[in-house]
C-alpha cells in the first residue's frame, strides 16, 4: 500500500512555504490581471472567448467562429512567428480532440517574466492579426498558409516586445517565445 513518502512531505512543506509569502501573492494576482487584459484585448478586436473572459490564468478562444481556423492551424501558425499556445477543445466541438475549434492561452509564463497588461495588450493583437491572415489551404485540417509580410511582422513585434523581459534575467540568456 505504501506509507508517507518523505520527500512528497518536504516537497509539500516547501510549496506551502513558499504559497504563504506576500511576493508569490503578488505574482498569482498578477497572473490573474494579464489573463483578464489578453481575454479582454481579444474581445475587443472581436474574438470569441470562452466564457466572455476569465477568472483564473486560462483564456480559451474559439479560433473556428473566429478565424475559420482549427486549433492545429492557429497552434502552428503561432508556433511559427514564436508564440506558443497550446490547441483546445471547446463546448460543443466539431473539430474532434485531435484537430479542436479553439487554443488555449496561459499567462503564467509570460508574468514570470515580469510582462503586464499592457503587453496582454500587444500580445493580443499580434494573435488577433496573425490569425487573421491565417487561411486554411483546401479545407485540409493540417495545411494553411499566413500572409508573409504579417507573420515577418508579428515575429519582429514578438522579439522586440520581448527583448525587456529576459527570460533568465541572473544569466543573461533570453530566449525570444512567448
Amino acid at each position: 500500500m505504501g506509507g508517507p513518502l518523505e520527500h512528497v512531505i518536504a516537497a509539500k512543506a516547501i510549496a506551502f512555504q513558499e504559497a504563504s509569502t506576500q511576493s508569490f501573492q503578488d505574482y498569482t494576482k498578477q497572473i490573474l490581471i494579464n489573463a483578464k487584459a489578453l481575454a479582454e484585448s481579444l474581445m475587443s478586436l472581436g474574438v470569441k472567448v470562452i466564457t466572455d473572459g476569465t477568472d483564473n490564468h486560462i483564456v480559451l478562444i474559439d479560433v473556428q467562429t473566429s478565424f475559420g481556423l482549427n486549433g492545429r492551424q492557429c497552434e502552428s501558425a503561432l508556433s511559427n512567428i514564436g508564440i506558443t499556445v497550446n490547441r483546445n477543445s471547446i463546448p460543443n466541438d466539431t473539430n474532434g480532440p485531435w484537430y479542436c475549434s479553439g487554443i488555449r492561452l496561459g499567462t503564467p509564463a509570460l508574468t514570470t517574466r515580469k510582462l503586464k497588461t499592457r503587453e496582454m495588450e500587444k500580445i493580443g493583437k499580434i494573435l488577433y492579426d496573425v490569425l487573421k491572415a491565417t487561411n486554411h489551404i483546401d479545407k485540409d485540417k493540417t495545411k494553411f498558409f499566413t500572409d508573409e509580410r504579417v507573420a515577418n511582422k508579428a515575429k519582429k513585434d514578438v522579439e522586440e516586445l520581448l527583448q525587456g523581459f529576459p527570460l533568465y534575467e541572473e544569466l543573461g540568456v533570453d530566449i525570444c517565445t512567448v
